[in-house]
C-alpha cells in the first residue's frame, strides 16, 4: 500500500490527493515523536492494515511539528535515527485513507521508509 506525506497546516493544493482518489477515512489527529514517524521503516503498518481491510489502498499521511527537539546534543541537521535516546521533536499527524485507481497512485512520490 502507497504511503504519501503532506504538510497537516498546508493549503488545499499541498495536501489534497490527485484525481482518480477517493477518501474513505481521515483518522483523528494524534501526537507522534519524530523517532516513531522517521526513525522507523513501517510506521504507519497499523494504519496500512486497518486501511486494506476497509477497501483502501493509499494513506496520506499529514503532518505539523508542535515541537522542535530540545536536545542539545542532537542537533536538526542530523538524522533521528543517529540520535539514541531522544525522542526527537513532537509532531501533530493525521492520516486519511483513499481508494486509488493505478494512474492516480503513480503521480506522488511515496513516503521515504527507514529515514
Amino acid at each position: 500500500m502507497a504511503v504519501y506525506q503532506a504538510p497537516l497546516d498546508g493549503t488545499l493544493a499541498q495536501r489534497s490527493m490527485p484525481e482518480g482518489c477517493r477518501l474513505v477515512v481521515t483518522g483523528p489527529p494524534v501526537p507522534m515523536s519524530e523517532v516513531d514517524l522517521m526513525g522507523q521503516k513501517d510506521p504507519f503498518r497499523v494504519e496500512r492494515a486497518d486501511a486494506a481491510r476497509s477497501g483502501a489502498n493509499a494513506l496520506l499521511v499529514l503532518s505539523s511539528m508542535m515541537m522542535s527537539r530540545r536536545d542539545s546534543e542532537c542537533p536538526t541537521a542530523s538524522p533521528i535515527t543517529d540520535c539514541p535516546g531522544t525522542l526527537g521533536a513532537w509532531y501533530r499527524v493525521q492520516v486519511e485513507t483513499y481508494q486509488c485507481t493505478p494512474d492516480a497512485l503513480g503521480q506522488l512520490p511515496a513516503f521515504p521508509k527507514g529515514r
